[in-house]
C-alpha cells in the first residue's frame, strides 16, 4: 500500500499533447487517484498544448515568456502548498 508515502504530499499535475487539449483529459482520472492515496494536488496546472508548435526541435520554448510566466506559477504554487 502507498498510502504513508503519499499522504499529503504535495503534488503538481504537468501534461504535454499533441491536441489541442494538452492532456487535460487525462487529469480528472489522475486527480481522483492522487486524492484517494491521500494526496495534495495543487490547482494550478501546466498544460503544454500543440507541443510541437509550442517548442522548437531542441526543446526550448518558441513563446520563452510566456512559458517562463506559467512555469514560474506553477512551481510558486508547489513551494506554498509544502
Amino acid at each position: 500500500m502507498l498510502h504513508p508515502e503519499w499522504h499529503r504530499k504535495p503534488v503538481v499535475i504537468s501534461t504535454v499533447s499533441d491536441g489541442d487539449f494538452g492532456g487535460t483529459q487525462v487529469i480528472i482520472s489522475l486527480q481522483f487517484s492522487l486524492w484517494k492515496i491521500g494526496a495534495w494536488t495543487v490547482s494550478t496546472r501546466f498544460h503544454v498544448p500543440n507541443v510541437l508548435n509550442s517548442f522548437d526541435e531542441n526543446g526550448n520554448a518558441k513563446d520563452k515568456i510566456s512559458t517562463d510566466k506559467r512555469a514560474a506559477h506553477f512551481i510558486n504554487e508547489l513551494f506554498l502548498v509544502h
